[in-house]
């Protein structure tokens, strides 16, 4: 009723800009993980979570061991909260979408290779339509996964032989193949390309839905050992060129940007190797992410 005393703490209204933080932190349960998916700092949803339990008069999230839950309440007001947001996207989408309307970041995780071979064209190709809108590539990891199912990044690109999903929660598609060469110093033997090879068959090929990671570190050459580094990272290939015993398998893309008169390329027979890109299905009747798609399939290097 009007003039009726607000309880303690508790704000007089609720503002509609704190509904999507308070969908992620009730989906996502972390602040950090909420904060990315809202390209927020952590500070700034930590403030959100402090004036959401002010609101609600209630912790919504409670420190369990290492991880938060949800208090009761949090679970009473998660499907409110899920279904009423789900409504009003719905009603903004009901406008025709703009893509030249868009404001923020796409995160992108890829191989440096990959980055290299696509970067000039997805970018250009973004620019054009959507000026305020920036594309941020983040390298590989082992949480790449994790992190699109939890909507942590927007999409990641992959090498692999074979789709290296399951999840029924993620997209796959193969965008493009890289053939893969060997590459090493003007005096590498033919007879180290093939243990190269085989030491790469028995690694990779008998698991051909595994996602290849870019190597990033070389130890230096000892007591004329053969150093082999598969997938190197663009930082390791003036390493590679300046060790006698280093020897690189990696995209023939790349290997021919390097100088002839340094290295050699050796061929390798092996299958060429897919670069797969992956999606949160989430996401798949997003128009903005449908756009995305088209971009990066548009962007993909002929073969």
């Amino acid at each position: 009723m009007p003039g009726e005393a607000q309880p303690f703490g508790q704000p007089r209204s609720l503002s509609y800009n704190l509904l999507p933080a308070l969908r992620e932190l009730l989906r996502l349960r972390s602040v950090t993980k909420a904060a990315a998916k809202l390209n927020m700092s952590q500070s700034a949803m930590s403030d959100s979570l402090a004036r959401l339990r002010a609101y609600f008069n209630d912790e919504l999230l409670i420190l369990s061991g290492r991880e938060f839950v949800l208090s009761d309440k949090a679970r009473e007001i998660e499907p409110i909260v899920l279904d009423m947001l789900e409504k009003i996207e719905i009603l903004f989408r009901a406008r025709p979408f703009a893509v030249a309307d868009f404001v923020g970041r796409v995160k992108i995780v890829a191989p440096e290779a990959v980055v290299l071979a696509m970067h000039g064209s997805l970018c250009g190709r973004i620019r054009r339509s959507a000026p305020r809108m920036s594309v941020h590539f983040a390298r590989c990891s082992g949480r790449d996964i994790d992190d699109l199912v939890n909507s942590l990044i927007d999409f990641a690109l992959v090498y692999a032989f074979e789709p290296p999903v399951d999840d029924v929660k993620l997209g796959c598609e193969r965008i493009f193949d890289e053939s893969l060469v060997l590459v090493g110093g003007a005096t590498t033997a033919v007879t180290d390309a093939n243990g190269a090879v085989a030491a790469f068959r028995a690694a990779h090929l008998t698991e051909p839905k595994r996602v290849l990671v870019e190597e990033r570190s070389f130890s230096s050459m000892r007591d004329g050992a053969l150093q082999v580094i598969f997938l190197p990272s663009l930082r390791l290939l003036p390493c590679i060129m300046g060790n006698d015993g280093g020897i690189a398998l990696m995209p023939r893309r790349l290997a021919d940007r390097l100088d002839s008169a340094t290295c050699v390329q050796l061929g390798t027979h092996l299958p060429p190797v897919g670069v797969y890109l992956l999606w949160n299905r989430a996401c798949a009747t997003d128009p903005l992410h449908l756009w995305l798609m088209e971009q990066i399939r548009a962007s993909a290097p002929d073969a």
